[in-house]
Formats: structure tokens, sequence, C-alpha cells
């Protein structure tokens, strides 16, 4: 991350304490080249919504200048949240953003505003609504720079939407993404119930009216406009408060990681979170309590659930435990190894081996260990199933030097066996440290468990799953295949466990 501060410039907008505009464009031009019209096409949308120059924007901007001691207490709070923000970020999400923090003096386009300027990923923040709103103090700054790092870590790390022009649907996304970078802002800020915006009344009053709020907002969607909508942005205000919509959003989102974990939300497409807000709408917020990540509540809630995976049985599974037995815990981390190793089928080379390249190219492993020895028939003629694989990988533009071929194993518990002789020759087992582990995301779970109980316990074996079609978490009930598929890997799993080829696992 880039921190780039131009409050030292900013009073150079302003003629005898008055704001001016003209001056205010050769501000933008020489310290953020590319931002002006950004501003400038926000504050006329704005304006044609109906607020006024003269009365809604003048005295903010003009207050900036008027406020020297908030002036001076913000950029103090700025530049303690952004000290060391990397290390939080990778700490709690063991990733981070890649982005520039601008502190800027803007045309009350928002205290945070994501928003590529002239091709760069950027966050501006702007000094004159964060006066406004008094968002001075640490505690509020700190909030509000988590949040809108939150939008971003979404757009890089997850699958980012653009909002549809109108219609219910932007407005169930506005719900999602503000409810995002809400739980993101909550798990480095404190846990589930710190909200930034405002002081204990605010948030006591949600918690009292959160039914309301969620049943009122889904009454509004069918008529819902940017222009009339009432809970987002301090201006939109819910029976005389702000800000609700991100309230509501928070638990949104909290609901929805009851059944998958953050950077699996990140990724959802809009059926995807149509469908958690149907959902939703079904479930009664009055006395739930939305829990934090990691926090100490929702480790035991979470181990109130558990079962041991010896206590199931094939016969009675539910969708509820196939995807928790199957998906539960194996997103992939982002980690470095020194070898991607890529379990063979008939579909390797369309799913599996696209995913490792992905983890190749980003420079997180030097070599791809290509395990099979399935001969098959495939459309470049009949061979197994790690050449077939090796045809793909070159295709994608992987060296073959850096390729290692088994071509022994016929199934999955022969991969690991026959893949370590290969890890052997080719870079000798005593200095293999960690191992990505690349596989169908349904496969995952008992395939990571016959490597990590097969592997020497000196290599870390991570998963990097790779979904398929039908078999991925978020559609596997959805389709015959899927459920098929599904149900028959669960039952692998169960049967791996009860004749002790890998040792019991709570789910």
């Amino acid at each position: 991350m880039n921190i780039i501060d131009t409050t030292p410039f900013m009073l150079s907008c302003f003629d005898s304490g008055a704001f001016s505009l003209a001056k205010w464009e050769d501000y933008m031009d020489s310290h953020i080249p590319g931002a002006k019209k950004l501003c400038l096409d926000d504050l006329n949308e704005t304006l044609a919504a109906g607020f006024s120059w003269e009365q809604d924007f003048l005295p903010v901007l003009n207050g900036v200048f008027e406020s020297e001691e908030k002036r001076e207490k913000a950029l103090r709070s700025f530049y303690a949240v952004t000290e060391n923000l990397d290390a939080r970020l990778k700490k709690r999400f063991h990733k981070t953003v890649d982005a520039d923090l601008i502190l800027y003096l803007g045309l009350g386009n928002g205290a945070g505003w994501v928003t590529p300027v002239n091709g760069r990923e950027s966050v501006l923040f702007g000094i004159e609504k964060i006066i406004e709103l008094d968002w001075c103090n640490l505690d509020a700054m700190n909030g509000l720079i988590l949040h809108e790092l939150g939008h971003l870590y979404h757009r890089q790390h997850g699958r980012w939407l653009n909002k549809p022009e109108s219609g219910a649907d932007s407005f169930i996304l506005q719900l999602f993404t503000e409810g995002i970078a809400m739980v993101f802002e909550q798990e480095l800020a404190g846990g589930a119930e710190y909200y930034h915006q405002y002081d204990g009344e605010w948030k006591a009053w949600c918690d009292e009216n959160a039914e309301h709020i969620k049943q009122s907002f889904f009454n509004d969607l069918s008529g819902m406009t940017n222009e009339n909508q009432r809970y987002f942005g301090d201006w939109a205000l819910f029976e005389g408060r702000g800000d609700t919509g991100y309230y509501l959003g928070a638990r949104f989102v909290r609901f929805l990681m009851r059944r998958a974990e953050f950077d699996e939300l990140i990724r959802f497409e809009l059926p995807e979170i149509k469908r958690g807000f149907d959902e939703f709408m079904l479930f009664k917020l009055e006395g739930d309590r939305p829990l934090h990540g990691n926090s100490e509540e929702n480790v035991i809630e979470k181990e109130r659930k558990a079962m041991l995976v010896s206590e199931l049985k094939k016969e009675t599974l539910t969708p509820e435990l196939v995807d928790r037995l199957l998906f539960n815990g194996l997103e992939d981390g982002g980690k470095s190894a020194d070898c991607i190793m890529i379990l063979g089928s008939g579909k390797a080379a369309k799913y599996r081996v696209p995913a490792a390249v992905a983890a190749y190219k980003s420079g997180r492993a030097p070599k791809l260990l290509l395990s099979g020895g399935v001969v098959r028939d495939f459309p470049e003629g009949r061979m197994n199933e790690a050449e077939n694989m090796r045809l793909r990988a070159l295709e994608l533009g992987v060296s073959d030097d850096d390729i290692i071929l088994e071509t022994e194993s016929q199934n999955t518990v022969e991969n690991m066996l026959c893949s370590l002789l290969c890890l052997q020759r080719a870079l000798l087992i005593s200095r293999v440290k960690r191992v990505l582990l690349v596989t169908s995301a349904y496969h995952m779970r008992r395939s990571l468990a016959i490597a990590r109980c097969l592997f020497p316990a000196h290599i870390e074996v991570l998963p990097c799953p790779a979904n398929d079609t039908n078999t991925r978490r978020d559609n596997w009930m959805n389709n015959d295949a899927g459920r098929r598929r599904a149900l028959d890997e669960a039952a692998k799993v169960i049967d791996g466990v009860q004749t002790e080829l890998f040792p019991d696992f709570k789910i």
C-alpha cells in the first residue's frame, strides 16, 4: 500500500477562508491527476438528485478551513491507523491489498471512496466529510479506513460484481458488498458488535429494531431508487437514523458466514447472493447473536456444532452435513510452496491445471507435479492423466523444465505414495517444506487427509481447490450430477475414517 497525504496543499483551495472551485481544480491537477473528473461527475450527479451547492456542499467545504483542530486530529489519526496496516491485514486475512490510500480535499464525495485513479486502485479519503461527520478520532478513522479496504480486498481477492444500474438486484448487491466491508472492518477492529458509524445509542436502536429494518428494506426493494433509498449514506435516513443499511449488511454477511468462510463469500456470484438474501429474509434476527470470525464465542459455537466424522452415517447425511464435510475450512490461504501437486482425473486438464498454473504464474511455487497414471481416451489421444495435464500446462505457458511427471498411480492413495518418489528424485524430500495440493473442491477433503497422513511430518500440505462445473460449493445441491458426486465423495470420506486410512476429525 502507498500512503499519500495531500493535505499540506489543500488550504490553497481557499480564497480568504472561502472555498474556490477553480483553485480546487488546480490543486487536484497538481496532486491527484485523474481524480478531478471523478469528483466533479459525482458532484453533478448529486446536485441533479436535488441537493444544493450553496446549502449542502459549501458549508462542508468551508468547514475544513475553519476547523483547524479537527484537521490536525484527523491527520494524526490517519497516520496512526495506516502505520503497519499491511501487517494487520496479513495477520488476520493472510493477504493484503495493493492500492494508493489518498487523504485529500474532495467535493463531499464521501469520507471513503474506492475507485481507480489513472488505472491505479485507490481509496480517496475526503477530509471534508471526515470533519463533517466528526470521524477525526482514532477509533472512527480506524473503522473508516478498514471499511474501505474491505471493499478493496473484495475487489482484489474475490469476485467484484458491477452494480446493476437499477432494480432490486442492485440494492441486494449493495447490501452484500457493504456488509462484506463492514465484516472485514469488524474482524480487524474489535468484533461483530463493533460499528464505527455511531455511538452506543445508534447500535442499541438498530439491535432492537433489526427485524423492522430488515423487513422494511425488503418491502422497499420493488420501488427503491438511488434518490429514495433510506439505508446507505449519512444523508439517507431510516426513521431518523443514517447508515442502517451498513448495519443490516453486516448482519446479512454474518448470517451467510454460518455456512461459508469469508474468503468464500467474496467470490459469490449474484445468484448465490440472492439465494442467501432470500434465506436471510426468512431468518428471525431477534435474539440472534452475530459472531466474530475469530472470537472466543464463535470458536465455542463452532465447537458446539462440531461432529466427528466417525459419528456420521452415510444413510442419514443432510445437505448441511455434506457441505461441512466436503468444503468447510478448505479455502486457499494464498501461501507459497516448493511445489504444486495436481491430482489427475478425466477432466483435470480442464479444471485443475488452470488453477494450478494460475498459482504457478503468480510466483507461489516454481514446480508443478502432475500425478496420474490412469490411461484414458482424451481428445488429444489415448494417454495417461499426467501426460494429458502436461499438454494443457504447456499450452498455458508453463516451462517443460518446471514440470514433474508421476505416471504410475491408479487412485488417490497411490497419487500420494508415487508422488513422494518423484519429489525425492526431482527436489529431494528433505528440502521440500510445503506443497500446494490442487484437486477439485469436492475431492479436497479426502485428498488432503490422505496426503497429510502419508507425507513426512516436515512437509506442510495446503489446499488449493479448483472448481468444476457441477460440484462447486455453491451449486452441488442444485443439479443431479453434483448431488450424486458429492454424496459419493462424502461416503468415501466416512469410509476413509472407518477403515483408518486417515485419522478421525471434526467437522
